[in-house]
């Protein structure tokens, strides 16, 4: 029972990281697209 249980709360706590890495990315992907567009937008 406890294993289970230990089983599962691993597999969450690596699905959260993979959420939260995927997350990282996109920010950062985000943050290089608007640093794009204000120095276009910058004469």
């Amino acid at each position: 029972m406890s294993s289970m249980y230990i089983h599962i709360r691993t597999r969450l706590l690596d699905r959260l990281q993979n959420i939260v890495h995927k997350a990282k990315k996109n920010v950062l992907k985000w943050r290089i697209l608007e640093g794009t567009c204000r120095t276009d937008i910058q004469p």
